[in-house]
């Protein structure tokens, strides 16, 4: 029998957050959950990630990075780059 402990992040909050930003930016899910290196998806993705550590500030880097799928050093050096840490 496994002890897997459930995950504390509300994750239907995260993705309505993040339907809803992809909804009014009009950038595709693909765009923001995607590898492309292209500029401008890299600062779609940024915007995204910004957007929602402003909706749930009680998450931590580390949390955030789970919701979004990447890791949380790849959210430490954009959030860097955009002088928000």
């Amino acid at each position: 029998m496994s002890r897997v402990k459930p995950h504390p992040i509300d994750v239907a909050t995260a993705d309505a957050i993040i339907k809803d930003w992809c909804e009014e930016t009009s950038t595709p899910s693909h765009v923001v959950f995607g590898r492309a290196k292209a500029r401008w998806c890299v600062r779609a993705r940024w915007d995204l990630w910004r957007h929602v550590r402003e909706a749930m500030p009680h998450l931590s880097i580390t949390e955030l990075a789970w919701v979004v799928g990447r890791d949380h050093t790849t959210l430490l050096h954009a959030f860097k780059k955009m002088e928000l840490t």
